[in-house]
């Protein structure tokens, strides 16, 4: 346990965090560090029924848990009574949202210090991650519209998903030191964990982002929050879509930005942003793009041996959500022939001495029963060699 939460613990009215282990443990991402510091609080607060309602003393154990850690923190939730239709103020007992939120700032404080984890996963980690993902790609099937076939049309279809309005969540953020912000369901939280953000929270995302260079595969319209901000600062953001028609991007100058015209599945996609005196780039986003809108197995190959050629050492490739497409215009064999190559890709990469492949997202599998058409997991590549 780190000095710091060892402090914090002395205070009597922060018992309830004893037991969470601030230090970043073997095998650890800092997303899965900040996952299981989720389900840390959320299994406190049930044992210790921190909750009552604002007007009475009504029991509200069987709230889905993403709902508890993006929204307590904030010292008050809104739950929906399905019997009154009502969304009644939910109150915490003992202060907690903050005891939670200055807790928090201390294990980024912590990540931060150790800076990324490099060790070649265990096989039981590795065996975990292939069988959530066999299971996973199994059973969230996302049906869409039928993608055209003739080009002219499929370019007008990807023309219309990609105009579509996909910010990154925060940009030129006023948060004080007492004060956070949620970022319940921004691509901050699909891509870095962070359920809101306090002034620590900012600066984490600031180590994670200023000066690196990051490639957005299939970017379409999205980060112009990003990239129109001055809080966080990327060296250099390249944007791979095929069926960007038009720039629509407000850039901030002191972002150098590009976007190319190219799939993220051309074979000498690396080929023309990277030379050989170069290391690569730190980060790769897809979010709703690549391989979610993979056309055949073959692509997975290209897509996946650009990955790895694109990312530095330490580098991160992050992709949300973990699905395939699936429409009337694709058969049973050929999306489990998709799935196949998918997966196949993954255990290459797996066995791959260089890569660390990872999956985060902290949901009960109550709401993912209850909402199985929405896909909250997050995928991870790590190069670490």
């Amino acid at each position: 346990m780190s000095q710091e939460f060892s402090e914090f613990y002395e205070k009597p009215e922060n018992e309830f965090l004893e037991g969470f282990d601030a230090f970043r443990l073997p095998e650890e991402t800092d997303e899965e560090a900040i996952d299981r510091f989720k389900e840390h609080v959320y299994r406190v607060v049930e044992e210790k029924n921190y909750w009552t309602f604002l007007e009475d003393d009504l029991d509200c154990r069987g709230v889905d848990k993403k709902t508890i850690i993006n929204r307590v923190l904030f010292d008050c939730v809104c739950i929906f009574d399905v019997a009154t239709g009502d969304f009644p103020s939910l109150k915490f007992r003992n202060n907690i949202g903050k005891i939670v939120r200055d807790a928090f700032d201390i294990l980024l404080t912590g990540l931060m210090k150790e800076g990324h984890n490099m060790m070649k996963n265990r096989k039981e980690k590795d065996h975990e991650c292939i069988s959530f993902l066999r299971e996973h790609l199994e059973n969230s099937i996302y049906f869409s519209s039928t993608i055209p076939k003739h080009p002219e049309d499929k370019m007008e279809f990807f023309n219309s998903q990609t105009r579509r309005n996909r910010d990154f969540g925060l940009s030129d953020a006023t948060v004080g030191e007492n004060h956070a912000r949620s970022l319940e369901g921004t691509l901050v939280e699909k891509f870095f964990a962070l359920p809101f953000a306090t002034a620590k929270g900012v600066e984490y995302l600031r180590s994670k982002i200023d000066n690196k260079r990051i490639i957005l595969f299939g970017g379409g319209d999205s980060m112009n929050d990003l990239l129109r901000g001055t809080d966080l600062r990327p060296r250099e953001v390249v944007n791979i879509d095929p069926y960007l028609d038009s720039e629509r991007v407000s850039r901030n100058a002191n972002i150098n930005y590009r976007s190319i015209p190219v799939s993220a599945c051309d074979s000498g996609l690396a080929d023309l942003i990277i030379n050989e005196e170069e290391e690569g780039f730190d980060e790769i986003w897809c979010s709703h793009s690549v391989p979610h809108y993979v056309d055949n197995p073959i692509e997975f190959t290209a897509l996946f041996d650009n990955i790895k050629r694109l990312l530095k050492k330490g580098g991160v490739c992050r992709i949300y959500p973990i699905r395939l497409y699936s429409g009337a215009d694709r058969n049973a064999t050929e999306s489990a022939e998709m799935r196949h190559a998918y997966i196949a890709q993954i255990e290459a990469l797996i066995a791959d001495p260089s890569f660390n492949v990872t999956h985060f997202g902290f949901l009960d599998d109550k709401f993912l029963k209850d909402h199985y058409d929405i896909d909250f997991k997050t995928l991870c590549i790590q190069k670490i060699a």
